[in-house]
């Protein structure tokens, strides 16, 4: 099987010849481990290069920005984005920088508010060149924010969670915004080649979800439900990314049509024995190496162990696809990083326990 194919099986629940591979690799070190330099910005030519260096079957692209960065103070450390959404960029902050204030503060702030056209000619560029770079080799994942996500990015967290507690105007209309924008991100990604979308949408504390099941289903899932309708409805599998303890709200998930699950943040109360056990026959599942301490502190003998762990879990039958439990940082040491998809090579070939 290629690369694209055997990813493309365990997404579908299908058993391919070994278990896939795939992480979002947001390490600096990693690249200039793997690649000879570090590069200014995620971007995906590098990531494409890291994909192929280091053997993984899928590669983790995002939909673009076009316009310049505004700088705020003469240093640039702080500056707006597009969305008006202003970042602090700090050493250790490569390569999603902190938000520190944001333009929604209330619903009459949306009255002038100018939101970015996905449209705009630039947007596509990173995908495209993934896909001529890859000439279907791997499978190309694009990547667009969920509703709660961005809307957070909007507003910030006490605006926006007393408006979904309280009066949900506002966090309607930031969803509706969100979903406009990026609902056609997703569109568009997909007539440029992509062979999945991920949803990224965390939902979760390490302890419980952010809000409850019920606020969830009755403000927030119709605009994730209505995202994971769009992006099927073009025959192209939905990869939902979510963080966190999720575990009152997988059901929902699952009924709400996605194709594969990821993390499984095993730091917050995700049993991938559980998931698999009582959803592995409907989703595939996708990570659960520890990326709080076992990647950036464990032995290198210590993480090949629990990605062997995983794969004896997670693998049987199909569906699986091995990779940490949230992404690929530089506070893993490179050595770890490699370890575990050295692991996976080694002990991920189907039938499963003939190699574990």
């Amino acid at each position: 099987m290629t690369p694209k194919q055997r990813f493309l099986s365990a997404v579908k629940g299908g058993q391919p010849d070994k278990v896939p591979m795939f992480d979002d690799l947001c390490s600096v070190n990693l690249f200039e481990y793997l690649l000879g330099y570090r590069p200014k910005c995620i971007n995906s030519k590098d990531i494409m290069l890291a994909t192929e260096k280091l053997g993984l079957d899928a590669a983790h692209i995002m939909f673009g920005e076009v316009k310049p960065l505004n700088p705020v103070d003469k240093s640039g450390n702080i500056y707006t984005n597009e969305w008006g959404t202003k970042y602090k960029s700090t050493s250790y902050s490569w390569p999603s920088d902190a938000p520190v204030d944001f333009p929604i503060k209330s619903i009459s702030d949306l009255k002038n508010y100018k939101i970015p056209d996905p449209n705009e000619p630039g947007r596509l560029d990173d995908v495209k060149l993934a896909v001529k770079m890859n000439k279907g080799e791997v499978a190309i994942v694009g990547v667009v924010l969920g509703p709660l996500t961005n809307a957070f990015l909007l507003a910030g967290w006490y605006p926006l969670s007393y408006s979904l507690m309280e009066d949900c105007k506002l966090a309607t209309k930031l969803f509706e915004i969100s979903n406009g924008y990026f609902n056609q991100a997703a569109l568009n990604m997909i007539e440029a080649g992509v062979d999945v979308i991920i949803i990224a949408e965390d939902l979760g504390f390490k302890s419980s979800t952010f809000f409850s099941r019920d606020t969830y289903r009755k403000n927030l899932f119709p605009y994730i439900e209505e995202q994971i309708k769009i992006i099927k409805g073009k025959n192209i599998p939905v990869f939902f990314h979510c963080d966190g303890n999720i575990n009152s709200i997988v059901q929902d998930l699952v009924e709400m049509g996605i194709d594969c699950l990821h993390p499984i943040q095993k730091t917050a109360n995700m049993d991938l024995l559980q998931i698999k056990q009582e959803y592995g026959d409907k989703i595939a599942i996708c990570g659960n190496v520890d990326s709080t301490y076992t990647l950036p502190f464990g032995s290198k003998q210590e993480v090949i162990e629990e990605t062997k762990e995983c794969i004896k879990i997670g693998a049987p039958g199909g569906g699986y696809i091995l990779s940490s439990d949230s992404d690929i940082r530089d506070d893993m040491p490179v050595k770890n990083i490699l370890a575990m998809f050295e692991a996976g090579r080694k002990y991920g070939k189907y039938p499963i326990m003939n190699y574990i």
